[in-house]
């Protein structure tokens, strides 16, 4: 199986590095719903997607993500 966001091989839908930035994201979105008031996880990832010091393996989690659920 490959790595929905690369070509490295994966155990799961993404290779050990971009499961790691799938973590960290998600344990960073509780931060973000209690400063903004509730935000819903798409409009997270959008506002990551575009703050330019987002690392390049979370933003490539993120359009996987929004393809997924968009």
């Amino acid at each position: 199986m490959k790595c929905a966001a690369c070509s490295r091989d994966a155990a799961e839908r993404y290779c050990r590095y971009h499961s790691q930035a799938l973590e960290q994201l998600k344990s960073h979105y509780s931060k973000w719903v209690d400063v903004y008031d509730g935000i819903s996880w798409q409009e997270y990832l959008q506002k990551l997607s575009k703050i330019d010091e987002t690392g390049p393996w979370i933003k490539e989690v993120i359009a996987e993500e929004m393809k997924r659920e968009g």
